[in-house]
Formats: structure tokens, sequence, C-alpha cells
């Protein structure tokens, strides 16, 4: 009976799996409403705890990253404190993950420009892979 249940395998009444995007309302009889997170793709077990953001964005603290390249955000949507692998923080750009300047780089530092780990294990040298 719920529109949003993808799965009511026993009773009728009794949804085991919400539709994406939504997830158990714990407050209103584990009825499927939509993920209370903005930008959250699933919150299955509890429409208030996300598990998956839209465009693959990550997670942090219940928020979902406006950074798509940004792994941590635990203040606030916008304020990336880490960046996924092979990307730091432009410095010029606002801080905003941007990819590794140096070529052959798999990890920055705190900002993009400077190089701490190298593809197939490369030393680093003077910044240079």
């Amino acid at each position: 009976t719920d529109e949003n249940c993808s799965t009511c395998p026993d009773d009728v009444g009794t949804c085991t799996a919400c539709k994406a995007g939504f997830g158990k309302d714990l407050d209103n009889n584990d009825a499927c409403t939509q993920c209370t997170t903005t930008g959250c793709s699933a919150c299955a077990d509890d429409n208030a705890t996300c598990t998956a953001c839209t465009n693959g964005n990550a997670v942090s603290n219940n928020f979902c990253c406006t950074d798509e390249n940004c792994s941590t955000c635990p203040d606030d949507v916008g304020t990336c404190t880490a960046c996924k692998a092979g990307f730091g923080k432009d410095l010029d750009n606002n801080d905003a993950c941007t990819q590794c300047t140096t070529t052959g780089c798999s990890a920055c530092a705190d900002d993009n420009a400077t190089c701490t780990a190298c593809t197939n294990g490369n030393a680093v040298s003077n910044n240079f892979c």
C-alpha cells in the first residue's frame, strides 16, 4: 500500500525495502518517505540517515558534500577538509578539490600542486614523479 515501497514480501502492509531516494520514517510506522538529507540518493533503513549521495558525492557526517572530488566535509556541505585520492585543494580556486597538477601523481598534500605519492610506486623528487 506504500507507493514508495519496492519490496513487501510477506504482508502487503509491511515494507522491507524502499525505492531509491526513500527510507523508512521511524516516526511514521516505517512508511517510506523521501530522504531528508539534501542530495541524498539512499537512506534505506532510516530516512534521516544518508548512506549514498547523488552523482557519487561523498557522505560525511550525514551531509552530501557539494564538491564531487571531496571525501570529507564534516562541518557543512561546502567546506571540504579532505579530497579524494589524486585530488588536492586548488588554492587559487576557493579550495575546490581538483586533480593533482604533477604528472603521474596519485596523491597530493593539502594543495593540488604538491605531490606526495606517485602512481606505480615511483618516488617523488622535487615535486616530480
